[in-house]
């Protein structure tokens, strides 16, 4: 997949409320530049979260547009592995959702957005329970702590 950057539920939270925001501005680009990545999870975090049918269908007609990412057939180790890992490394708060976006980020070689406990999260931990086959998940924006 490359060059696509996997947007998670924050960074379109703030996207679809804060027409204002740096966020909000490189989630439009990622849009406009047809690199916008999507998972299962964040597309069901985001369309349960909305206000009524017709923001729902909108919602489900702006995410169609975004590229899937299939989550790899061993996920659920990948995420226990990850949770583990993180617990090591002192990080603590990371959500199930969050782990399963940044697994499904390193099975898909693409990038994760810089807004989110997920990009935090992509290094060096993701990595570690990678399948192997030299897929990372690579971050965009500034340097955030691993530490919670």
């Amino acid at each position: 997949m490359g060059d696509l950057i996997l947007v998670d539920t924050s960074a379109w939270i703030e996207f679809l409320r804060r027409a204002e925001s740096p966020v909000a501005d490189m989630v439009d680009r990622i849009l406009a530049e047809d690199l916008a990545a999507l998972t299962g999870v964040v597309k069901a975090e985001l369309l349960q979260g909305a206000r009524s049918d017709r923001e729902f269908e909108d919602l489900r007609v702006l995410l169609s547009a975004c590229h899937s990412c299939p989550e790899p057939p061993d996920l659920w180790d990948r995420v226990a592995r990850l949770g583990r890992s993180l617990r090591r490394n002192g990080v603590s708060g990371v959500g199930i959702p969050d782990m399963i976006v940044g697994v499904t980020a390193v099975h898909n070689d693409v990038s994760s957005s810089p807004s989110t406990v997920t990009s935090r999260i992509s290094r060096p931990c993701c990595r570690s329970i990678s399948s192997g086959r030299g897929r990372r998940a690579r971050r965009i924006g500034p340097r955030t702590s691993r530490r919670a």
